[in-house]
């Protein structure tokens, strides 16, 4: 922007609001138009339009000149001071030997704490990489330590995990929603549902192969405080959910009291009863929703669903994350689960990891995708492939052994009738 200043008895002069202008000596009365720049000093040509424009100026009386000026100092409030100090005596705590920088084995530590950094997890959470990549990124002038200047930057970006470890663990818990101490793929598919920030299939497994660092098909306490590490879950968000869900339930229980009682009652003395008729109890099975779709992330969860529902017909797709048939079939799978709600259905992707890898290619010898495997008492019943809905359903009804209690979906009579020669 240009301003032009006329000054009582001298010549007309224009300052450019640029930092190295020159000071003007200000005079008590001095006109100062703002506007563009004189005709004269403006580049000719534009056009008979711009020959015939005319300059708006705003003329007015003052005692001051337009003069260069910066802000000396940088602006503080209170917060931004507390941060500050905050700060501080997090670096003083990260940097264990005193030296005044943090080494990577002190990032490491000072990384792997949450909250105020006093919360301390007792198990390496980070992988090599991710330190790696803290250290590239934060050390600027690549000396291999982080100083306190490179170290306020880690938390202007919010890399520090400011939940408490309690917060964290509750967190995890709500997800875990089997109670066995890992989170499978259904159980992290379903909090992000429940967060209102629902995943496809085939994100979930990217998902999954970027934290189950251990390839165990599931996600474990430290890979899950990965995810908080790399914002994919937000702490507060879960929080707000679980306290939602807790007053809901509450709610529920104060209305049922009585027959919650009575059924508790009840329940602890089946308990009792089979504890002291059986020698070992039964393993946990994953937990499975009826007219869902289950998610699984290895053998070892299919056997589990296998052994758990021998009374039931077991379905099981197979498909792998570049399947486009697989996509396509995706939303009649999900319909046929709905509709025959007395079996199970299953599905994993067999690229996935080695475990998927292994059930696709030399237990079930899998060949083309989507292929469907239908389990009766835990064996082998039928089996087909292809993205068609009347070849699966076909199968699927044959696979059942006997009257199906469920209409048809997608076939009719004459093709479920048996060929004749």
């Amino acid at each position: 922007m240009v301003h032009s200043l006329h000054l009582a008895g001298t010549a007309c002069v224009t300052l450019r609001s640029q930092r190295h202008a020159a000071a003007v000596p200000a005079r008590q009365g001095a006109l100062v138009r703002l506007g563009r720049a004189p005709a004269w000093q403006r580049p000719q040509g534009g056009g008979g339009k711009a020959a015939r424009g005319r300059q708006a100026t705003v003329v007015h009386t003052a005692d001051f000149v337009l003069v260069p000026w910066d802000v000396e100092g940088e602006t503080w409030d209170k917060e931004a001071e507390l941060r500050m100090l905050a700060l501080m005596n997090r670096f003083k705590a990260a940097d264990l030997d005193g030296n005044g920088v943090i080494d990577r084995d002190e990032l490491q530590k000072m990384l792997e704490r949450v909250g105020d950094g006093e919360d301390e997890v007792p198990m390496h959470w980070l992988t090599e990489e991710d330190i790696d990549g803290v250290m590239a990124q934060y050390d600027t002038n690549g000396d291999g330590v982080i100083s306190f200047e490179e170290f306020v930057r880690l938390g202007q970006d919010k890399i520090f995990l400011t939940g408490k470890l309690e917060e964290y663990c509750t967190a995890f818990k709500a997800a875990d929603s089997g109670g066995d101490g890992t989170i499978s793929a259904t159980e992290l598919f379903q909090l992000f549902q429940q967060l209102g920030n629902p995943v496809s299939y085939e994100k979930l497994v990217k998902i999954f192969e970027a934290y189950d660092v251990d390839a165990s098909g599931v996600i474990d306490f430290p890979e899950f405080l990965r995810m908080f590490r790399h914002q994919l879950l937000d702490l507060q968000a879960i929080m707000a959910y679980i306290k939602q869900r807790t007053e809901e339930s509450d709610a529920k229980h104060a209305q049922n009291s009585a027959a919650a009682a009575a059924a508790a009652a009840a329940a602890t003395a089946a308990a009792v009863a089979a504890s002291s008729a059986a020698a070992q109890p039964a393993a946990a099975a994953p937990p499975l929703t009826p007219g869902a779709v289950k998610l699984v992330f290895g053998e070892e969860e299919f056997d589990a669903v296998l052994a758990a529902n021998t009374d039931k017909l077991v379905v099981l797709m197979a498909s792998v994350t570049w399947c486009k048939p697989c996509k396509g079939f995706q939303e009649t799978y999900e319909q046929a689960a709905r509709h025959y709600t007395d079996a199970v259905f299953l599905k994993f992707y067999g690229n996935s990891n080695e475990s998927t890898k292994a059930l696709f290619k030399e237990r079930l010898k899998a060949r083309t995708t989507p292929a469907f495997f239908f389990f009766r008492g835990g064996q082998v019943a039928a089996s087909c492939s292809g993205a068609v809905a009347k070849r699966f359903e076909t199968n699927l009804r044959k696979a059942y052994g006997g009257e199906v209690e469920q209409d048809m979906l997608w076939v009719t009579e004459a093709d479920m009738a048996p060929a004749t020669a």
